[in-house]
């Protein structure tokens, strides 16, 4: 049953209304819903109240779960959750666009393996990160279902389980590998810019000296002839 207070709230609203109530409410973690009618009526007023209870908080799990599911289904990035050896458990149709895989051929393998993914620094060191902080991000390397790599900004968090224990890790990456082709080339297109400029830059010094010293010499020469 519920705590009393809830009992009252739903009653005095059949008191005053005179109708029917439905409606939800928590107690202690779950989930009720509650339907109550007035079934005495005396002078106007409700002298007693028929209640019942039954516990959904399965049946909203249930709701809630798929409601998350269609959430991420709908992201444009591609989002992947997997447990703490690196099976893959869930894959939405963003890691489809971007990877080349469904779901199905995916599930229970493992990511970096499948992925072919080449980290910017040690493994260890990214998952002593993780596990100190909850959350690592950075660069990856991966390869898709028809052999291109690919070069993805990844977000990884680390989900807990019952007892505040980790159990999975949800990652978010998103394909930047025609960002980081545009950061190269807008580079190399730079320093090339740069190296011209340079290789320039000697032959006018030496001219503008060359004509600095004959003006001089000139100007010698006149004031000798006037003496």
């Amino acid at each position: 049953l519920l705590h009393p207070p809830f009992h009252l709230k739903f009653i005095n609203q059949v008191i005053s209304s005179r109708a029917p109530i439905h409606g939800e409410a928590l107690h202690e973690g779950r989930r009720f819903r509650v339907s109550l009618y007035p079934v005495t009526i005396r002078n106007g007023s409700v002298t007693s109240v028929l209640m019942f209870e039954h516990d959904v908080t399965q049946e909203r799990e249930v709701i809630d779960e798929k409601l998350r599911l269609a959430m991420l289904d709908a992201a444009n990035d591609a989002i992947i959750i997997f447990d703490l050896d690196g099976h893959i458990i869930y894959w939405n149709k963003g890691a489809e666009r971007q990877y080349g895989w469904k779901q199905d051929d995916v599930r229970g393998k493992l990511i970096h393996s499948l992925l072919k993914t080449v980290f910017p620094s040690p493994f260890e060191g990214i998952t002593d990160r993780l596990f100190r902080t909850g959350r690592w991000e950075g660069e990856l390397r991966q390869t898709t279902r028809a052999g291109v790599g690919i070069t993805v900004m990844s977000h990884w968090a680390l989900q807990y389980g019952a007892r505040n224990v980790p159990d999975v890790i949800l990652e978010t990456t998103r394909d930047i590998t025609y960002r980081k082709q545009a950061e190269e080339q807008l580079r190399a297109a730079s320093l090339y810019a740069r190296s011209l400029i340079e290789a320039s830059l000697d032959p006018l010094v030496t001219i503008n000296a060359g004509k600095n010293n004959r003006g001089k010499k000139a100007k010698g020469g006149g004031e000798g002839c006037g003496c």
